[in-house]
């Protein structure tokens, strides 16, 4: 996993909550949950992209996996009612392994797999989110350690 820094987003207009991914040579994707680009890597499983929502005092971090053609693979999101949340520390910590404060001192690990992998469900209140059904296979894995 390597950083990079050709990408950027664009709000949509009719959409408070995503944005559109631009990529190098002004091709689309999307759309991407999230307002402000926080981080972007490159992982043999495909462009891993770090949005927020923008609001400290409540904050939601996505993390969307796109393809070359930039179609999402895979998108998940972390975040509580009433938290307030800051992404501090990012570091790669392996080929396909990020890890980050988030919460305050909380450390939290993302896993980006190449080929999909059965994930369980959250636990009830989780501050993991997935959109659709949680019965199915997953590349991005989210865990507190």
């Amino acid at each position: 996993m390597t950083p990079a820094t050709e990408f950027h987003i664009e709000p949509l207009a009719d959409n408070q909550l995503q944005s559109r991914l631009v990529g190098p040579d002004s091709r689309t994707g999307g759309p991407i949950e999230g307002q402000v680009l926080e981080a972007q890597f490159h992982t043999p499983a495909g462009e891993l992209i770090i949005t927020s929502d923008g609001n400290p005092f409540e904050e939601v971090l996505h993390f969307t996996l796109l393809d070359g053609d930039l179609k999402v693979l895979d998108a998940i999101s972390l975040g509580q009612i009433y938290h307030s949340g800051l992404l501090r520390e990012l570091q790669v910590v392996g080929e396909d392994t990020l890890q980050f404060h988030f919460f305050g001192e909380e450390t939290w690990r993302l896993m980006v797999s190449a080929r999909p992998r059965w994930a369980l469900p959250p636990w009830p209140g989780s501050a993991i989110r997935r959109a659709g059904n949680w019965l199915r296979s997953s590349r991005l894995h989210l865990e507190r350690e």
